[in-house]
């Protein structure tokens, strides 16, 4: 017997219908039946029609009135009940030429179950880096349970609570933070939960908290706008001084996105719940010297920027002007929340020509996204070597047809389980595991039965990197050997203080070379890069000593635009921004980074040189008097003392 999911939820249709003559056909079901107060319900639109007269005629909207006050869009739309009752659910669908046709059904929602009563759920929770690593000494808490993974980057919770809307977290040192929402169903059979973290990606040292300032990220053209005096503590205290920022960008095109958090389940502002599709993602955290986390005064806002990645997202096209919703992570609630928009913007050193903007109110996780809806599905179950189906935790990485793609994960049972809101085209990439040590992949459409075969995986390895006095430190791993075919691979991963297991699917007879960097970083802005190398067989344990010990301090140069100079009468105008163009070379001339935004003039923006590096800045802007104006300025590490200022006057071109 197949049992049927929206990733997390029984699918028991319920149908209804009212037909308007001459009218689009409308119709939908809802799941679960019955509906529970206080439990996500979907209500699902794809079965109206419109029909054939005018010529390619189609629906255009979908508009939901839940009869308790609360309203929502969509073919696909859910909604939470806050109490028992008999609620009159209507459904308008408009067409192209304007008509709107109506279905209209009594949905019976019952009384929640009593989340004291005690029921429970044995689980299993494998915890992984976006890159696959499996992570040791993981915190997981659920309620007021707590327990930490062990080497193979598993926590088995024997009671687990059950019902709707637990909230899992799952921490560690140097990752970004997973919560997911999970609706846990009392039984005796363990059920398998699979969390990915994404590792931070940059730890900038800060000089002076208090003053206005732009931060830059080395990856994706990321950046924080600060106002002076922008960061007070949690009583409210201004910070000033030296503080950090653990700053990432998220890259979406890349397994990054594994690790999205909520596994992309949101409240949009109607409190709806709702799936996301994502353009951006930027995790901004910022701590005093005592590692206390800062926020935004409540008078301050924050800019932030990054590279759009896609011109299209789930076939809308971006263009400069174009406008995204903008979400922040709730980690209480492990949901994205809905909160104001951002706004597409050239950029100069993006690959597509475009990156995205908003202002902001505090820092989070931040998310561009649009809501994803559709009436596709497939059905999916997992089996092991013998063909006999197993439990497992299965992640989806879902690609559609213009380049852009969203993740999903969910916990399969047994029997085989049905997945809706799936693209009607595309393909989607799986991963599946257990919390014994099987795994598997397969690759699919996005329609059909799709069937992966686990089993074990030909290396695994614990391992953990150490610097001089025997000290564990997170590290970034390379392993290289060789493929079945005799290929030969390297892999990296992130690996925190605490070592985590590598599996991977080189030939099991196959020698491993491990290469291990770790940075550390000082007071001011300095930093130290520690490297070691080692060798394995495909099984055991692994400690990478990282002797080698190097100073990689980058220096940091301020620049900033400033007022209009007239080169015929030296006179200057006011100038409120300008457009600033900053790339940063390696000594061998690569370019380590570049980013493209519009800064406030007088504002000096933070650009960290490497060792033996340089940078180049442009900066150009219309002046109030209608005339192009432009500066340049170029330095390398050795010109740079601490927080040199590059202020760049910049100068009439042409007429406009």
């Amino acid at each position: 017997m197949k049992s049927i999911r929206l990733w997390k939820l029984l699918l028991v249709s319920v149908f209804a219908m009212f037909v308007v003559a001459c009218k689009p056909f409308a119709s939908f079901t809802v799941s679960p039946d019955p509906v529970v107060a206080g439990q996500v319900a979907t209500f699902d639109a794809s079965a109206s029609s419109v029909g054939p007269k005018p010529k390619n005629n189609a629906a255009v909207s979908y508009a939901w009135d839940f009869g308790d006050g609360s309203t929502g869009t969509g073919k696909v739309a859910t909604h939470t009940f806050a109490a028992a009752g008999t609620y009159t659910v209507k459904l308008s669908v408009t067409d192209k030429a304007g008509r709107v046709g109506t279905s209209v059904d009594q949905v019976k929602v019952k009384a929640g179950d009593d989340p004291t009563t005690g029921t429970t759920v044995p689980l299993n929770l494998t915890v992984r880096g976006a890159d696959g690593a499996l992570l040791a000494g993981a915190q997981v808490t659920l309620g007021s349970l707590s327990v930490n993974t062990n080497n193979a980057g598993v926590a088995s919770v024997a009671q687990a609570p059950a019902g709707a809307g637990r909230v899992l977290r799952v921490s560690k040192a140097g990752f970004v933070t997973q919560v997911l929402n999970l609706n846990l169903v009392a039984g005796t059979t363990p059920q398998e939960v699979g969390v990915r973290l994404l590792a931070v990606k940059e730890t900038i040292a800060i000089a002076q908290a208090e003053v206005a300032q732009v931060l830059l990220a080395n990856s994706l053209g990321a950046s924080v706008t600060l106002p002076a005096n922008a960061l007070v503590n949690a009583q409210g205290v201004v910070a000033s001084g030296p503080i950090t920022l653990q700053l990432t960008p998220w890259n979406i095109d890349g397994s990054d996105l594994l690790a999205m958090p909520g596994n992309g389940e949101a409240l949009d502002a109607q409190n709806n719940r709702v799936s996301l599709i994502s353009a951006g993602m930027l995790t901004v955290d910022f701590f005093n010297a005592a590692g206390e986390k800062l926020q935004l005064a409540s008078n301050k806002t924050a800019d932030i920027q990054m590279d759009l990645p896609y011109e299209r997202i789930n076939g809308q096209t971006l263009t400069v002007g174009s406008i995204i919703p903008l979400w922040n992570f709730d980690e209480a609630q492990g949901l994205w929340v809905e909160e104001g928009t951002g706004v597409v913007v050239a950029s100069a050193t993006s690959p597509t020509g475009l990156a995205v903007k908003a202002t902001v109110s505090h820092f989070s996780t931040w998310n561009w996204d649009f809501k994803f809806e559709n009436a596709g599905s497939l059905v999916i179950r997992c089996v092991n070597a013998q063909q006999q189906s197993v439990s497992c935790t299965v992640l989806a990485n879902v690609s559609l047809p213009d380049g852009s793609h969203f993740v999903r994960s969910t916990t399969l049972g047994t029997e085989p389980t049905t997945i809706i809101n799936m693209p009607s085209e595309g393909s989607i990439s799986w991963f599946a595991s257990t919390s014994t040590g099987l795994q598997g992949s397969a690759t699919s459409g996005t329609s059909g039965t799709v069937v992966i075969t686990l089993s074990p995986p030909t290396t695994s390895n614990f391992v953990q990197c150490r610097i001089s006095g025997n000290t564990a430190i997170a590290c970034n791993v390379t392993v290289t050997g060789t493929l079945p075919n005799g290929a030969t691979q390297s892999l990296q991963f992130a690996l925190p203080a605490e070592g985590g297991t590598i599996e991977t699917g080189l030939a099991a007879n196959s020698s491993l070379n491990w290469e291990g960097e770790s940075f550390r970083i000082g007071t001011g802005n300095s930093s130290v890069r520690n490297t070691g190398t080692a060798t394995s067989g495909s099984s055991g344990s692994v400690t990478i000593e990282l002797d080698t010990e190097e100073s990689v301090s980058p220096r940091i140069a301020r620049v900033q635009c400033d007022t209009v100079s007239e080169p015929t009468f030296d006179q200057t105008e006011p100038l409120a921004f300008c457009d600033l163009t900053v790339r940063v070379f390696s000594g061998v001339e690569q370019l380590v980074y570049n980013s493209s935004l519009r800064v406030p003039t007088g504002v000096p923006v933070n650009v960290p040189v490497p060792q033996g590096g340089f940078a180049s800045i442009t900066a150009n802007a219309i002046s109030p008097g209608g005339f192009g104006v432009s500066a340049f300025e170029s330095f390398s590490y050795e010109d740079l003392l601490s927080n040199t200022l590059y202020v760049l006057r910049l100068r009439m071109l042409f007429a406009t």
